[in-house]
């Protein structure tokens, strides 16, 4: 299991208001695992939000320790 470090970034360019920003760290054992977990923790954090398939993640491994 490693420790990632994961960015989302949304840019709704017809309605700024509409533009997110979420930064989590999740344990996972890939990049999509890693995805998928910072998705459950945005909706505990934002329930009323829902993940657009056009969202941009960056996903960044951190060293273990």
């Amino acid at each position: 299991m490693y420790r990632f470090h994961v960015d989302l970034y949304s840019i709704d360019a017809e309605k700024e208001a509409r533009n997110k920003e979420f930064t989590t760290i999740v344990p996972a054992a890939d990049v999509e695992s890693a995805i998928q977990r910072a998705k459950s923790v945005l909706q505990e954090k934002m329930p009323g939000l829902v993940p657009a398939n056009s969202w941009n993640w960056a996903v960044y491994q951190m060293p273990l320790g």
